[in-house]
């Protein structure tokens, strides 16, 4: 993108005015409502986790015949993993215009040309926030967390708008003043240290294997618990694992061409075990006794992932035998 390259300390006034009346009349359409400073913003803001704290720095700005700086709104800087990130927040009647971003590891003794920045964004239109993204990897130096201090400059060309007309097109800089009252040469300077990502403790997980079945009556009241379900047409009951724990559902559908369909839903931390022939089914015409050998049922399935439908022949009573589980957080072994 070509970029604009006008001397921002010294112009008039009337030539502002003439400069940016075409954009001034488009601030309403073009102005960014995000000025509230955070970890990332609507325009190009950070999108990863921020390690330690975002860090406030002033936005100043001077009139060349007073030689006073003023706040002009803030420079927040943070940094991820990947990423430097430099967002400028601009308060009162004050614009964006164009920003240009120099990053170096020792203080600089001398003044950096705005318009020679590696990193930038020209054309903002009238914008009150926006994020400058700088990959790490783009620097010049090696950057270590909690060892390395970057010096920023962050320069901005600002516009100041009162009733749709602009009436100052000014340099601002992030950061503490440096200048000289004889060359009027002046900048702000930033000094950051990188700050270093809390690492994600290791987490171990287990798959605990349960023994579930659909909802009823006991096979038999001594022994295994294992239950049967009579069949109701077009009916839902619970799947139990363990005994004790409500797992997901076991749906009986209407009869169909002497078929029943039967379709198992687990509930969203249960998951089929993996194994062969998870799923088992048996029909009964009476009520079944006596300790159920789901080996030997008639209708074996294998299922995978959470849900499971498959037709058996109609019958009176069902016994629905499932391999499920859920995964649990263990200790990690060394």
């Amino acid at each position: 993108m070509k970029r604009k390259m006008i001397n921002l300390s010294f112009l008039a006034p009337g030539a502002i005015l003439l400069s940016f009346i075409l954009l001034s009349c488009e601030k309403d359409a073009l102005m960014s409502a995000d000025t509230t400073p955070a970890e990332s913003n609507d325009l190009n803001g950070p999108g990863n986790t921020i390690c330690g704290n975002v860090e406030e720095f002033g936005l100043i700005t001077l009139y060349s015949e007073q030689m006073e700086d003023f706040d002009v709104g803030s420079v927040f800087v943070s940094n991820d993993q990947d990423n430097l990130y430099v967002q400028y927040v601009t308060s009162g009647d004050w614009y964006l215009d164009e920003i240009f971003v120099h990053v170096v590891d020792d203080e600089p003794d001398s003044f950096l040309q705005p318009g020679l920045a590696p990193f930038s964004s020209t054309e903002l239109y009238l914008l009150t926030s926006y994020t400058l993204v700088i990959p790490l990897e783009l620097l010049d130096f090696d950057v270590v967390c909690s060892e390395t201090d970057l010096w920023i400059k962050a320069h901005a060309a600002i516009v100041k708008v009162v009733d749709d007309e602009a009436v100052d097109f000014l340099t601002a800089y992030g950061g503490d003043f440096r200048g000289s009252e004889i060359s009027h040469r002046w900048y702000g300077i930033i000094q950051y240290s990188v700050q270093c990502c809390d690492e994600e403790p290791e987490r171990c997980l287990e798959f605990k294997g349960e023994t579930a079945w659909a909802a009823g009556d006991r096979f038999t009241q001594r022994g295994s618990w294992a239950t049967y379900t009579p069949y109701l047409y077009d009916a839902t009951v619970p799947l139990y694992a363990g005994q004790h724990h409500e797992a997901g559902t076991v749906q009986l559908s209407a009869p169909a061409g002497g078929l029943v369909t039967i379709t198992i839903e687990l509930d969203e931390d249960w998951y089929f075990a993996d194994v062969s022939e998870n799923v088992k089914i048996q029909d009964y015409s009476g009520p079944p006794s006596g300790n159920p050998t789901p080996g030997r049922f008639d209708w074996k399935f294998t299922a995978a992932g959470q849900t499971f439908t498959e037709a058996v022949p109609e019958n009176n009573y069902y016994g629905v035998h499932v391999g499920a589980g859920r995964w649990v957080e263990v200790d990690c072994e060394e």
